[in-house]
This record gives C-alpha cells, structure tokens and sequence, in this order.
C-alpha cells in the first residue's frame, strides 16, 4: 500500500543527498573563500563555480515538489480518488475538517491529523509545501554563518556586521567576506567558526511563511528537506497503520 508515495520518498533522499554533496565543499570555509593581501588589509572573497547555485536550486526544487507530490499520493490513495482528481494533502486544521465534513477519510484517519504526533511534525511539511511554490532559483543564496561560542565580532563586508550565532548573507561569487587589518593577522575562516549554507531568502511578506517560522528564520534546505523526509515517512507508517486497523 502506498508504494508510490514510498517511490517519491525515496527519489527525494536521493535529491538530498546531491545536495548535501554540493553542501560539503562550503562547510570547508577556507576551500570556498580566497584570501587577498592589500597594501594595508587582507581581505576573503567568496569563490564559487558558476553553476552552483543554478545546480541546487533545481535540486532543491526537485526535492521539494516530490516530497509535496508523495504527501498528495498518500491522501489521494487512502480516500480512494479517482485518476481525474487528486486532492492535495490537509495540512492545516481547517483543510483536514473540510476533507472530513466532506465525508473524505476514516474517524482514525482524522483522529491522527489531529495528534499531536502529526501536529509536531507537520510544519516541516507546510514550509516545504511553500518551497515547491515559490522561485528557487532567485531565492537560493549562499550564506556564511558563524558556530562558535567566541564573543568577537566578525565583519563581512559592509553593511554585514553580526554577532555570534547569527546567520549572514547573502553572499554572492566575488563579494568581499571580511576584512582584516594589518595590524591584526587574517585567521582561517575555520577557526573563527564560519561555514557556509545555502539558504533561501524569504519575502518578508510572504504571509504563509512568517507565521509558520520564527521571526527572522531562513530556511536552509538540507535540514528542512530532511525533517520534512522524516515527517513524510511518519504519515506514511501511521496511515498504513490506521488503514490496516480499519
């Protein structure tokens, strides 16, 4: 039973894991950004092949649109629709009352989109929903972001001057990463903490989003697109088991 949503459930770990693959040489700071020596600075620049970005936003397309796709197959199997309408998946509470005033899915099937075990884990699936709507391919970015605990300041270029544990960006091939002054000696990117991620800006009024995320979140997609992969696998199980239970 639902062997095609488990089929798009795994064609989407395949995608993340091309992603993740892209991922790697930016967590290796140094590799990704190039140091150049002024007569008074030394200053990084962020160096990245040209296509990597156009690479991932396709990739992260991909994953998106097969987890929302594999998310409808479960709802559109379950209720036994017909091949001329596919229903998308409730997602929200309102959506899942409708389906069931319509007369749509089992009192077992309501009762787990009411759980908190689905309710916890649902947002995942709602962001990644309004990733597969929206333009990748001028949202994905390259962000640096700084891990450690240290209280010093980093600088990136201006106007980016942010404290520890802040995410910033976006940063483009060619764009000045930090500065440091002759007086002081340019350490790796490493030990100060920086990686990079890719992370997709959000229009600060895209609605939808800003009550699903925290203030000032972005969402980096390989975290995103596995949580969502887990919460994916846990409707599958769950609506298997109620199914069978009927």
């Amino acid at each position: 039973m639902l062997a095609s949503a488990r089929q798009k459930a795994h064609r989407a770990a395949e995608l993340v894991d091309a992603i993740r693959a892209l991922v790697e040489p930016l967590e290796a700071p140094n590799g990704v950004a190039i140091l150049t020596e002024f007569d008074d600075r030394f200053e990084w620049v962020v160096a990245l092949p040209e296509d990597t970005l156009q690479r991932a936003a396709i990739l992260v397309g991909e994953t998106a649109h097969a987890i929302n796709s594999a998310l409808d197959h479960v709802w559109f199997e379950i209720i036994g629709a017909p091949a001329t309408w596919s229903p998308p998946f409730p997602l929200t509470d309102e959506d899942a009352q409708g389906e069931q005033r319509k007369g749509r899915g089992t009192d077992a099937l309501h009762q787990f989109l009411r759980s908190d075990e689905f309710r916890g884990v649902r947002v995942h699936l709602q962001v990644t929903r309004r990733l597969d709507e929206i333009d990748k391919h001028r949202r994905l970015v390259v962000a640096a972001t700084q891990q450690t605990s240290t209280t010093s300041t980093v600088f990136l270029g201006e106007p980016y001057r942010f404290d520890v544990g802040v995410t910033f960006g976006p940063l483009s091939s060619g764009a000045p990463l930090g500065t440091v002054w002759k007086e002081g000696l340019p350490r790796p990117l490493d030990e100060l903490g920086i990686a990079f991620d890719f992370v997709v800006s959000l229009h600060e009024d895209d609605a939808l989003l800003a009550r699903l995320l925290p203030p000032g979140e972005r969402i980096r997609p390989v975290p995103l697109l596995n949580a969502a992969l887990s919460a994916l696998h846990t409707v599958i199980e769950s609506f298997e088991r109620v199914s069978a239970e009927r």
